[in-house]
């Protein structure tokens, strides 16, 4: 999964921002017109709703649903200043 992140006018670096707090899943949108991308666009943002995401310093994150019983974990890398890979 590649998520973007676009951070502007940030005094800190990126990963201090990523790990100064858990992150809570707010919205998911597209402007694609791509009928199956549309459709994975929809699933994602109704499968995350209430989710949190907490990035660990070690390089580990722990996202928690309230749809699963237990948390996913797996690791996070900062490529360059604004993107993210788990």
């Amino acid at each position: 999964m590649l998520i973007m992140l676009m951070m502007t006018a940030c005094e800190k670096e990126s990963s201090t921002l990523l790990t100064d707090g858990i992150w809570t899943f707010e919205d998911m949108r597209t402007d694609s017109e791509v009928s199956a991308l549309i459709s994975l666009v929809s699933l994602s943002e109704a499968l995350l709703t209430g989710a949190t995401l907490e990035f660990q310093e070690n390089g580990n994150y722990i996202l928690s649903s309230p749809l699963a019983e237990n948390p996913v974990t797996g690791q996070w890398q900062l490529m360059g200043e604004d993107r993210l890979i788990l």
